[in-house]
């Protein structure tokens, strides 16, 4: 069954790790967009972009083309340069304000009254924050706009970002910056333990294919049993684990005192401690 095509212009700027995901995953997700064009500055990744998608990359705005209208402008690049970089785009949001396009912000941190600040009170301003898995449709996506967003927009970005994974609206922007600790960086975190778990089958004795392999696939298997079960991951873990058994000796290990779940804990907090220093 061949995607939905939905009828809008979606503009992305700036398609490093983030972008990618996001590109590659409206591009094979249930909601595809009718055309989207790429502004890439760094040759490099635009050439990168061009070879594996088939959209259409530009290395600055000023070389859009003027039949070129997007009713979704999506800034994808990083918190520390949005102050310079945004000022670029206000004549050309200027320019698309009769088509009222949607403007999205995947900056962590980066206030709502920022936008406002650069572009004026006139535009429906989101900001989102997603994480990696949305490239392959299983991603986390935390969005929040102000009560006055139009019902059309936020049903737009509703349809778009739904099709990438599980969709939330939050209420406010300090619940954004927890789910940026969470979420948006939550794979790094499942990619660390995947790393430790590899270097623990080497140590075992298991050659490196195997340690690499056996690594992933103890955490795929494990997810899949989440994803179809109903019952607490607790539950799950209790399973596993036999009175007296192997797995009861690595768990007292994990569990004494906590340690394992406070290390969790305090790196979590840390992130958002991180996101909220960006905000300001």
């Amino acid at each position: 069954m061949k995607p939905k095509k939905n009828k809008n212009n979606i503009l992305l700027i700036g398609c490093g790790e983030m972008g990618t995901s996001l590109l590659k995953g409206f591009l094979s997700s249930s909601c595809l967009p009718k055309n989207i064009q790429v502004v890439e500055k760094h040759i490099a990744q635009a050439k990168k972009i061009k070879k594996h998608f088939r959209v259409k990359v530009i290395n600055s705005i000023q070389s859009i083309e003027n039949n070129f209208v997007p009713e979704i402008v999506i800034f994808s690049i990083k918190p520390q340069i949005m102050d310079r970089v945004l000022p670029n785009y206000k004549n050309y949001l200027e320019k698309w304000k009769r088509s009222n396009p949607l403007v999205i912000s995947l900056a962590a941190g980066y206030r709502l009254n920022n936008l406002r600040k650069i572009f004026g009170t006139n535009y429906n301003f989101i900001r989102i924050m997603p994480n990696l898995p949305v490239e392959y449709q299983q991603g986390i996506i935390g969005a929040f706009a102000k009560k006055k967003l139009s019902h059309r927009h936020r049903s737009l970005c509703e349809i778009l970002f739904a099709s990438l994974g599980y969709f939330v609206w939050v209420q406010n922007e300090r619940t954004l910056d927890s789910l940026t600790a969470f979420s948006g960086s939550g794979p790094a975190y499942v990619f660390y333990f995947c790393e430790c778990l590899e270097k623990a089958a080497l140590e075992l004795g298991f050659n490196s294919k195997m340690a690499f392999y056996m690594s992933r696939f103890l955490i795929l298997g494990s997810s899949s049993i989440l994803e179809k079960s109903d019952q607490s991951s607790e539950y799950l873990r209790k399973r596993v684990t036999s009175p007296r058994g192997t797995t009861e000796a690595a768990i007292k290990v994990l569990l004494k005192g906590k340690r394992f779940e406070k290390i969790i804990r305090k790196a979590i907090f840390a992130a958002r401690s991180r996101a909220k220093k960006l905000s300001k």
